[in-house]
């Protein structure tokens, strides 16, 4: 009887110690499973940190910084197209107006004057004519005593433009260029005042009239069009006001981005508008940065991931082995 209560009581004593082993290694599994947790936890707010980053910074890209800097980079295209074609028709008025000078000053010129005779500048006109392929008309107007030409010796002009043009030339001043309409067309028209050097009172004015056909060549360019090109010339009024005028248009375009520049030695400006297509480009340039921010976060949360699920196996591995550690060592 005395074995047998020792028998049991040495049994009971095994069972509590096996008891108390569970028991302890259940405490450690819950404690490291509260650390794991916790791991998780902090997994799910850093992800939450760089998808929320992420969502702010591309907001701020797609609302305020991109669209101000779609902008400025049209603005600057469309200035820099409008420059470039107003630099060009510059340069083109320019020569145009050296070539009018120098044929007032030739010599087929002042002996048209010096003879004071009309059959002398009809002659003249003629010869002259051949520098001036492109030209509509060119005459060479005598102007009288006062610096006027004679209007009722045939000299008739087409409107009050040219004759503001001889006037002004005649008078010594170099005018510039000028644009108008007549009879539905738009004609260019420079004048160069042409003067004998040994005779004073023998004066002349040379009016020479393009067609709109150079006109529209010069504002076209070469190449394709990027754009509308509209050429502008300021009227000013009698009463002190001025206005700016279309004379013509190439190719089509958007009112957005708009830019304006200044064509040199005249009145007019160039007005660019950019076509659809360049505009969609210019709005294409900021998108890269959309898809790298993306990349990035989409980088970044994929590495969190990868680190978390490799945190929870090294994290279980470790539990395993300090376990299997303890139960070996009791």
């Amino acid at each position: 009887t005395d074995g047998a209560q020792e028998s049991a009581a040495e049994g009971s004593g095994k069972s509590s110690k096996k008891g108390d082993k569970t028991e302890g290694k259940d405490k450690r599994a819950q404690g490291i499973g509260v650390r794991g947790n916790a791991l998780r936890t902090a997994w799910l707010l850093g992800a939450a940190v760089i998808v929320l980053g992420a969502a702010l910074l591309v907001t701020y890209l797609f609302l305020a910084r991109e669209p101000g800097e779609q902008r400025a980079v049209l603005r600057q295209v469309s200035f820099n197209y409008a420059t470039e074609r107003a630099q060009a028709i510059g340069a083109a008025v320019a020569g145009l107006q050296q070539r009018v000078v120098a044929a007032a000053a030739s010599p087929v010129a002042l002996d048209a004057i010096a003879n004071a005779d009309s059959g002398a500048a009809v002659t003249a006109e003629t010869a002259l004519q051949a520098f001036f392929p492109e030209a509509l008309s060119l005459r060479l107007l005598s102007l009288g005593a006062m610096g006027t030409t004679d209007l009722d010796g045939g000299d008739e002009l087409r409107n009050h433009i040219e004759v503001d043009l001889v006037r002004r030339a005649g008078g010594g001043d170099e005018p510039r260029p000028e644009a108008y309409q007549y009879e539905g067309q738009w004609l260019l028209s420079i004048a160069a005042a042409s003067v004998h050097p040994a005779i004073a009172e023998r004066r002349a004015v040379l009016l020479v009239t393009m067609p709109q056909e150079l006109l529209g060549t010069w504002l076209a360019g070469s190449g394709e069009l990027a754009g509308q090109y509209l050429l502008q010339q300021r009227f000013n009024a009698s009463s002190g006001g001025s206005s700016d005028i279309d004379v013509m248009s190439r190719g089509s375009g958007v009112d957005e981005g708009t830019e304006t520049a200044a064509v040199p030695g005249t009145d007019w400006k160039v007005v660019f508008r950019p076509s659809a297509e360049l505009l969609a480009e210019v709005r294409g340039i900021g998108r890269g940065d959309f898809d790298l921010i993306l990349l990035r976060g989409v980088l970044a949360l994929a590495g969190s991931v990868l680190i978390w699920r490799r945190s929870e196996a090294a994290l279980a591995k470790d539990v395993k082995q300090v376990m299997d550690s303890a139960d070996q060592r009791k």
